[in-house]
């Protein structure tokens, strides 16, 4: 069962939905790909513990980066090569 989702920087994606149907149970849809950086901040504390004011100073000497839903060039190449992907499935 294939199921289109909407992704911020990819547009639409065509992904694998449950094959396993229960009566009673929700079947809970899938959802595209994370985008580059979405999870940083939380990866950052809960792994390696660090606060706000240190994220900031890391971000402000370009060590780590947040992506903006799709407004870095990054984002545009992989955005480009995912809908060359599923165009193709």
């Amino acid at each position: 069962m294939v199921v289109e989702v909407d992704h911020p920087s990819a547009g639409r994606l065509k992904l694998l939905g449950s094959p396993i149907k229960l009566r009673g149970t929700p079947v809970i849809q899938p959802t595209g790909p994370p985008i580059l950086g979405q999870h940083t901040n939380e990866v950052l504390k809960s792994t390696l513990w660090l606060i706000d004011e240190r994220i900031a100073q890391l971000r402000a000497n370009k060590v780590v980066a947040l992506c903006d839903a799709g407004g870095c060039a990054l984002c545009t190449t992989i955005a480009i090569a995912e809908r060359k992907v599923s165009s193709t499935i």
